[in-house]
């Protein structure tokens, strides 16, 4: 059987297929042709649903450790840091580290820089602190510097072009 581009099955000469023919195809996919074009009644319905809450459903109380995805509490934000269970809360390695590595709990004002710019390279020899105005400050120098290095690069390489020609 064939299929067009759509994902249809299709005749071999390439016409669709009659509804007689498709009901067929349905039901060999299915492997259950007694469910064909038929519905679960509000009861059945509900008696499913209820078959699945409280104590019935296998995931009942298993949360935290007990939950079968469990990583160990500690995972990759989308943004690239490592995030730590701690009590009922997710919390910055980097920021866990510097404060046991301190001995106290960190002001908000206070950030914590990554001097290699890798986010989950939560080594202590790769932090940093920093008042908050000090690392923007720093970190709008390193992308200007960035900048004027790639319009150098672009300059040289353009003198590169015309010295070949």
């Amino acid at each position: 059987m064939k299929r067009d581009k759509k994902g249809r099955f299709i005749k071999d000469g390439g016409e669709p297929l009659s509804i007689i023919h498709k009901n067929k195809i349905s039901i060999a996919l299915m492997g259950n042709k007694n469910m064909l074009g038929k519905h679960h009644t509000k009861k059945t319905k509900r008696k499913i649903g209820e078959g699945n809450r409280g104590e019935n459903n296998g995931m009942y109380k298993k949360f935290g450790e007990l939950h079968p995805n469990w990583k160990g509490g500690k995972f990759k934000s989308d943004n690239g840091y490592i995030m730590i269970r701690v009590k009922d809360k997710y919390e910055l390695e980097h920021r866990l580290i510097m404060e046991k590595y301190l001995g106290r709990k960190l002001c908000s004002w206070e950030t914590v820089h990554h001097k290699n710019g890798i986010r989950d390279d939560n080594r202590l020899e790769n932090l940093k602190l920093l008042p908050s105005n000090e690392h923007n400050t720093k970190i709008q120098k390193i992308y200007q510097e960035n900048k004027r290095l790639k319009e150098e690069i672009k300059r040289l390489l353009k003198l590169i072009k015309k010295e070949d020609k």
